[in-house]
């Protein structure tokens, strides 16, 4: 049985997560496989597989089962081999199967994980077969596809996907190493160890990717990890005093904001001694107090984040949120649902007023629900055998 559909068209893009930013927990931004999403999605489909298809007639089904299998037939199906317009059809069927990889990892679905490996087989063939002197279009593609199912590795730690990303390291195109290196630094997997100490050593890839590497290295206590994020960091120091844009170096310092590492905060409190008065003092003892809020037992957190008096626990509440999501499981979800909201200071003017109601959204889209589905896809990966 199926549902009526909405008039062709594409997901709009506030449906759609923006790229996952690897210094983000995972999941921050949750796609619900709605009805009129999934209707949509199954035009797009009909264009590219043909209306005769029976996956069109299942993403329209009204039972979520036989929905949700037609999402994983779909991240399975290969595009069709159209000759007078193979390069399109690979450009669109590769569109939709990442919008299926977003669906179902929004479901925190663990049945794309298989599926997601044998495409990344098919992509680790493919990449074997493109030359040096490849057209961008063929790399373009290819990346395109790897770049699907990078998100599904990432967020879902898919740590069987490791075998191929390390040969896509090494592939001949730039982009597709760069995917590759990406998905294997926000591994935070012991098997990716050695490859995330590859990447950190590299210096042709850029610091962000190096630092995110190092993140993951400096969370599970590898010295490598903490001196290259103090080499990052220490970058972004130099150039406060310049010009140049921070992106590289920034994410050095969102990589360090998540860490609880007590030999980082010791080499950042030095570090902050022998520095004067300013900019970088501040900018170095404000790291020093996130980390240390990281390293709080979980009571001691939940008596921050239940603290709603703004101009008390403005600096201090959302990151406490944020690391009861990091580490909490699913019995502390209802405590993070019951937060009160923030409660506006007596006496304050109407621009005080109006910067606590605007907080009031914040904290619960960008901060209380990213706590809770990182909380969720923690126990759905740790329940996976």
């Amino acid at each position: 049985m199926t549902v009526g559909c909405p008039l062709p068209g594409i997901l709009e893009a506030d449906e759609i997560p923006p790229k996952c930013d690897p210094f983000d927990p995972p999941l921050h931004y949750e796609i619900k496989s709605t009805r009129d999403q999934m209707c949509r999605l199954s035009h797009d489909v009909a264009l590219i597989y043909g209306r005769d298809s029976t996956i069109v007639a299942d993403l329209r089904s009204d039972d979520d089962d036989v929905a949700t299998t037609a999402l994983l037939r779909l991240v399975a199906t290969a595009p069709p081999q159209a000759e007078d317009s193979a390069v399109f059809a690979r450009m669109q069927s590769s569109d939709a199967r990442r919008t299926a990889v977003l669906l179902l990892v929004g479901q925190l679905n663990l049945d794309v994980v298989p599926v997601l490996l044998d495409w990344l087989k098919v992509v680790v063939a493919e990449s074997r077969g493109v030359s040096p002197e490849a057209a961008d279009v063929e790399v373009h593609l290819l990346a395109k596809e790897l770049s699907a199912i990078s998100y599904g590795i990432r967020v879902l730690q898919a740590k069987a996907a490791l075998p191929g990303l390390r040969t896509l390291m090494k592939a001949r195109h730039e982009p597709i190493r760069t995917i590759a290196s990406t998905t294997i630094a926000s591994l935070d997997i012991p098997e990716a160890t050695e490859s995330q100490r590859e990447i950190t050593e590299d210096s042709s890839l850029n610091l962000r990717l190096r630092c995110q590497a190092a993140t993951s290295l400096a969370r599970r206590g590898h010295q490598a990890g903490r001196e290259m994020l103090m080499h990052g960091y220490r970058e972004f120091l130099r150039e406060l005093d310049t010009t140049r844009r921070h992106s590289e170096t920034l994410g050095c310092t969102s990589g360090m904001e998540t860490l609880a590492d007590e030999d980082l905060i010791t080499t950042l409190e030095a570090l902050a001694e022998r520095e004067p008065a300013g900019g970088k003092k501040r900018n170095i003892l404000s790291h020093v107090k996130l980390m240390k809020i990281n390293s709080k037992p979980d009571e001691e957190l939940k008596k921050m984040a239940a603290d709603n008096e703004w101009l008390r626990t403005r600096s201090t509440r959302y990151e406490a949120i944020k690391e009861l999501g990091r580490r909490g499981d699913l019995a502390l979800i209802p405590f993070l649902e019951n937060l009160e909201p923030w409660v506006v200071p007596e006496a304050a003017n109407d621009a005080v007023c109006g910067i606590v109601d605007f907080q009031q959204q914040v904290m619960r889209d960008e901060i209380i629900a990213p706590a809770i589905n990182q909380i969720r896809l923690r126990s759905a990966r740790d329940s996976r055998p």
